[in-house]
This record gives C-alpha cells, structure tokens and sequence, in this order.
C-alpha cells in the first residue's frame, strides 16, 4: 500500500463507535464484531500501514506495528478492574506510536484518537516514572533557552498549540520555584495536541495533515529523546 493509497476514515467507523456508545455489553459487541474488525480496525491497520514510511523520514526510532492485535492499536477492551466505568469496552479508537525502547503507554510515542465526535492527533510522553519525568524537568532547566524556542515555535504552536500535561501543585521535590519554566517543571505529562472534526478525517487530505502534525512536533520530540538519552 503505498502512502497516497490511504484516503480517509469512513463515516462507517464513527457510526460503529456512536452504536457501541449506546450499546456497550458483551451480547451487542458479539453481534458486531465482524462490523468492528471490518469498519474499525482495516482502517486503522491500513493508515497504519500507510502511515509507517511516513514516520520512519520524521524519526526512524518510532515505530509503527500496523496489525489488528499486538500492534500499535489499543485493544477495543476496557480494563474495569480500577476505576467506576465499568463498561466494557472503550467507545474510541487509538494507536500510539511508541519509541523502540518503549514498553508501553508511558513511552514518547505519537498519538491519535478517534471518537464520535472528535480526532485527536497527539505527540509526547504520558505519565511517566517519577524517574523518567525528573530526567525532562531537569533537562528543561539546563536548557532553558532552547525550551523557550521549542514552546514558541511557530509551526508547532500553529499545528498543535501549546504545551499541555498536568500540573503538580507545587514544585517537585529536588526543584526550586526560582528556576526558568516553572509551570512546565511542575507537568506530569508533556503532550502537544490538535483536534479535528470526524468529518475532517474522513476526507483525502486528512493523512497528509496527520504526517504535517507529526513532523510539526519533531523538535519537542527531540528534546524529550534528548532528555531521556534515547537517539530520535
């Protein structure tokens, strides 16, 4: 498949996310599932598969495992064991495309979500280790000018706004609020975002934009890779 060969979602796939909205049991899923594995994951498997040169030129150290199982897509199924929703699957789909050393979800990876009613591109690093996070903190404050420049770039502020994550109250433990950027040393997460309208995923544009967005983080990409000694 080459990579002009993928031309949007179809509005199939958000109208099976919108019905398991409505009827999210195990008998209705079990009725559906030929719908989901021919509606859901062929798309993705195949903007995956259309998606992987692209990424590989971006950085050659993400990766990109098209496939429906083990692969860079989420599993439909919900973990219920934590948490109040005990609903059993989840009503989007996702993909991260993590860092080869990357054991999972809290890896610098490359994101999109899709919904009922929103596409999320995404690029960053979720939640990682208290170790891990310290390691970015204080690359941000050894190299705070360059930051600055990364936080103010023109094409990423265009495409994907500002830094975003969640912030601690007060300031890590081992970090002064005297150093430079203190808002972002006080982050959980280092995440650059956009949404679109499902409407906008489904036209032949769309890819293009997704590996736009993408190259468009490669600087904050970098910095992290950098902080955490992984090569981009």
């Amino acid at each position: 498949m080459g990579m002009s060969a993928f031309t949007g979602f179809s509005p199939a796939l958000f109208q099976f996310l919108q019905e398991l909205r409505s009827n999210n049991n195990k008998d209705w899923f079990a009725d559906n599932k030929e719908r989901y594995q021919q509606q859901v994951q062929q798309p993705m498997v195949a903007m995956m598969t259309a998606l992987q040169p692209g990424l590989q030129a971006i950085s050659p150290h993400f990766r990109v495992i098209a496939k429906a199982h083990n692969g860079s897509l989420f599993r439909i199924y919900r973990d219920t064991r934590f948490g109040h929703d005990k609903t059993p699957y989840k009503t989007h789909a996702a993909c991260q495309f993590r860092h080869a050393v990357g054991k999972d979800v809290h890896a610098p990876g490359y994101y999109i979500e899709l919904a009922p009613e929103h596409v999320i591109i995404a690029a960053g690093i979720w939640l990682p280790p208290t170790p891990v996070l310290n390691q970015v903190r204080q690359h941000i404050v050894e190299r705070a000018e360059q930051w600055q420049s990364i936080k103010t770039d023109a094409t990423l502020t265009a495409l994907l706004g500002g830094i975003e994550g969640e912030q601690l109250r007060g300031m890590p433990r081992g970090f002064s609020q005297e150093l430079p950027h203190p808002e972002d040393v006080r982050r959980k997460s280092f995440i650059v975002s956009t949404t679109w309208l499902p409407e906008e995923a489904q036209q032949s544009y769309f890819f293009d934009e997704l590996l736009r967005t993408y190259a468009a983080a490669s600087p904050f990409m970098s910095f992290l890779c950098r902080a955490l000694e992984l090569p981009f």
